[in-house]
């Protein structure tokens, strides 16, 4: 049991979505917040204010307006892409298929190139 981890770190926000993969917590608030299995505080995303994430390798996926940003965490750097859709509300990256949700739709697009 770790202590509340908003009392160290009361710039987190509230938290919207929570994932783990390969060891690291992924805390998506007013910010996407890193922390190890055992709650140390490895990194964050600033200004990432998104109410779902995917972890793909070491890349972090998630919404930011009409775009999709795919940030890799070893290097620190983002690439941006502009959706094929407009008032996306969640989505989902599997191999080369990028699902798409809307209010009235759902819809599936396949990469030509890589994305990462």
């Amino acid at each position: 049991t770790s202590p509340d981890l908003s009392l160290d770190h009361p710039q987190m926000g509230r938290v919207k979505y929570l994932l783990e993969n390969d060891g690291r917590v992924f805390m998506a608030a007013d910010q996407i917040m890193v922390f190890d299995r055992h709650t140390n505080f490895l990194f964050l995303i600033p200004d990432a204010n998104v109410s779902a994430l995917q972890v793909i390798a070491q890349n972090i996926l998630y919404l930011r307006d009409s775009h999709l940003v795919v940030y890799d965490f070893f290097l620190q750097r983002e690439n941006v892409f502009l959706l094929p859709e407009s008032g996306v509300k969640n989505f989902f990256v599997k191999d080369d298929k990028l699902f798409l949700q809307t209010e009235v739709s759902l819809k599936k697009f396949r990469f030509t190139e890589k994305f990462r």
